[in-house]
C-alpha cells in the first residue's frame, strides 16, 4: 500500500480548482457591484427623505442636488449633509427641492453604473418617492 498521492493526482485536482475558481470569481465581483450601486441608490433615496423631513420640521426650503460623485441636502444655502456615491452617470434632473415638506421641485433622475440603471422619480405636490430599476 502507498501513502499519498501522485503529483499527477495533485495537478488534476489544481487544475479542476482553478477552472472552478476562473468561473467563481466574475460572479463575486459582478455581485460585489450590484450591491455597491443598490446602496449608492439607497443612499440618494435617504437624502432625499431626509430633505425633506427637515423642510417640513423646520419651516424651511431645502434641496437635494445630484453631482456625478456626490449627493448633497442643501438647507438655506447651505450643504448640511453630503454623501459620495461611486455612479458613472448621473442624468435627468439634477436638483430636487422641498418647501415645508412639499416638492417645489420634482422630476426624474436616473443613477446608471455600468449596464445597471435605477430612475428615481419625486412626483410633484405628493412628494412620493419611487425606484425602478432597469
Amino acid at each position: 500500500m502507498r501513502k499519498g498521492y501522485t503529483i499527477v493526482e495533485l495537478t488534476i485536482y489544481l487544475a479542476v480548482t482553478i477552472i472552478f475558481l476562473s468561473f467563481l470569481i466574475p460572479s463575486v465581483w459582478n455581485l460585489s457591484d450590484e450591491l455597491m450601486f443598490r446602496t449608492d441608490v439607497q443612499d440618494a433615496e435617504e437624502m432625499i427623505i431626509y430633505a425633506r423631513q427637515i423642510s417640513l420640521m423646520k419651516n424651511v426650503m431645502s434641496a437635494v442636488l445630484f453631482r456625478d460623485d456626490s449627493i448633497y441636502v442643501i438647507v438655506e444655502g447651505k450643504a448640511i449633509k453630503e454623501r459620495h456615491i461611486k455612479v458613472s452617470k448621473v442624468g435627468g434632473k439634477r436638483e430636487f427641492g422641498f418647501s415645508n415638506g412639499i416638492p417645489y421641485e420634482s422630476g426624474k433622475v436616473f443613477l446608471h453604473f455600468k449596464e445597471k440603471k435605477a430612475l428615481l422619480t419625486l412626483q410633484p405636490i405628493t412628494g412620493v418617492l419611487k425606484t425602478d430599476w432597469e
